[in-house]
């Protein structure tokens, strides 16, 4: 969690800000969207940390995941660090 962290802190220039955006990114965000009817099924196995909790947990919940619990540390992996490249990006182009 610490490289979307740090990527979110980049970007939002406010640590409290980048606190809040991350927590309620994983405690709501993905909560809400996974128990949608309709969307819910399709979406869950692409959450972020849905994905880096399945690897740590090794728990699938009512998702289907199409990768097995690596897989899923591997999205996580890539997705933080996106968030953390997107947030160096707009760090030199803002302190440019």
């Amino acid at each position: 969690m610490s490289s979307s962290g740090s990527g979110s802190g980049r970007i939002v220039r406010h640590t409290a800000g980048a606190i809040v955006i991350v927590l309620i990114w994983n405690l709501a965000v993905e909560s809400i969207l996974s128990i949608l009817p309709k969307v819910g099924p399709h979406v869950a196995p692409f959450l972020p940390f849905a994905n880096g909790s399945r690897f740590l947990n090794d728990t699938t919940g009512v998702a289907s995941y199409h990768w097995n619990a690596y897989g899923s540390l591997v999205y996580f992996a890539l997705f933080a660090a996106a968030i953390l490249g997107f947030g160096i990006v707009v760090t030199e182009r803002r302190d440019a």
